[in-house]
């Protein structure tokens, strides 16, 4: 037993690791390479099916199996849940993702790690469906219930997860947010009611939240940003700045046209999306992203090369994320970009998503100002669940990780 523990697993040839990886599933083969970095090394990244991924379900509403594919090697695999239980996705984080499911016809949310099996059960009390709906009638109904939700896990010492969660309810109207620590979640600690913009009768209420160090933020449509510190014994909005809309008036109509995210430095970013409607002509970009200056209190036009060669991951399900190519996989992660997939987030794309071919993951280049269309799926050998443009709709980001 002594000996076994002083074994330098790090120590063991490379070549030995990297034929070992080769017997393995894609997910053991992606917690072998987080062991250490020799492992890491020695089992080729192709192998492992390198981040990020993109989730993509068999079917609308709840399903019962899901595609991850690979952006940089576009290979794919299939994900059963435990059990085969049917999940819709709503989020998505650090290899995590967050799942409603129907449990006697009543709502109920989870957090799982699809590569470990782990799972953290949210006490929720958000709905109950009067009886059983068809798959169409069960995504809007959920859809409206709970749209997005942001959240980060972390393992705790006594080995279950510590969490802190948010989630944007009843379509896009009210924030809700909660945390569990040491195994014992809390009840939901507040619900932030969400105003109509001045004068915005006839706009949808609409919100982007998201989760960075401790602190939860979400805006509105009308440009306020709140933040609240989950680490406060008992967490409450608070005023964290505002940001003009540029284009509201023709965005807010339709679908939600902006997007919280924070940098690797801590940055808070804003990403807002053209209209094809909104009088702006071609030179201008096709998205607008701005970064928070704490210090001038001021949103700055982000510069060329302002996210310090990282790239950041959006999408109307998944809570943005920044990433780095640290495997030197594919041309496809370039630095200082911004992808995303699912739902166009403009009509400036809209007629995209609905062509046979064009539908799958874009990439907007912070330098250049525009977007372009070249990672879409190869639809000569095309991956399994791919084929059909609402598979795209319900899709989000995934950047794996073995704990």
């Amino acid at each position: 037993m002594d000996m076994e523990a002083r074994v330098d697993w790090e120590a063991l040839p490379g070549d030995l690791v990297g034929s070992i990886g080769e017997l393995l599933s894609v997910s053991s083969r992606i917690r072998c390479r987080a062991v250490c970095r020799s492992w890491r090394a020695a089992i080729r990244p192709e192998a492992a099916m390198p981040s990020p991924w993109v989730v993509i379900p068999r079917v609308i509403g709840c399903s019962d199996s899901f595609t991850f594919l690979s952006i940089p090697t576009m290979k794919s695999l299939q994900w059963t849940p435990p059990g085969g239980e049917r999940m819709r996705c709503v989020g998505s984080n650090a290899g995590w993702l967050a799942v409603v499911t129907l449990v006697d016809l009543v709502v109920r949310m989870s957090l799982v790690n699809p590569l470990t099996d782990a799972r953290i059960d949210i006490p929720t009390s958000f709905c109950r469906l009067g009886w059983a709906l068809d798959p169409y009638l069960e995504e809007l109904t959920l859809d409206s219930t709970i749209r997005k939700v942001a959240f980060a896990v972390a393992p705790s010492p006594n080995s279950a997860h510590d969490y802190t969660i948010a989630a944007v309810l009843v379509g896009g109207r009210k924030v809700a947010y909660g945390r569990g620590r040491g195994g014992v979640s809390d009840p939901w600690l507040g619900v932030a009611e969400i105003p109509r913009p001045p004068g915005g009768d006839g706009m949808p209420v609409q919100v982007d939240v998201a989760y960075h160090d401790g602190k939860l933020y979400y805006m509105e449509v009308c440009g306020q940003v709140w933040v609240v510190d989950m680490a406060a014994p008992s967490p409450s909005p608070a005023p964290f700045a505002n940001l003009v809309p540029p284009v509201v008036p023709h965005l807010a109509h339709r679908r939600r046209g902006f997007y919280l995210a924070c940098s690797d430095d801590g940055a808070l970013h804003v990403l807002w999306t053209r209209s094809s409607h909104d009088g702006t002509n071609r030179d201008d970009p096709d998205m607008l992203v701005r970064r928070y200056d704490p210090v001038s209190s001021a949103w700055e036009k982000l510069k060329p090369d302002g996210l310090g060669g990282a790239a950041f991951l959006i999408g109307d399900i998944n809570q943005s994320v920044s990433v780095r190519d640290r495997d030197g996989v594919g041309s496809c992660l370039c630095p200082d970009s911004v992808y995303f997939t699912n739902t166009p987030l403009c009509l400036l794309l809209d007629h995209r998503l609905y062509c046979y071919r064009d539908h799958g993951a874009w990439v907007f280049d912070v330098a250049t100002g525009h977007i372009d269309w070249q990672i879409t799926a190869d639809y000569d050998h095309p991956a399994p669940a791919l084929s059909r443009p609402e598979h795209w709709c319900r899709s989000l980001w995934l950047t794996p990780r073995a704990q």
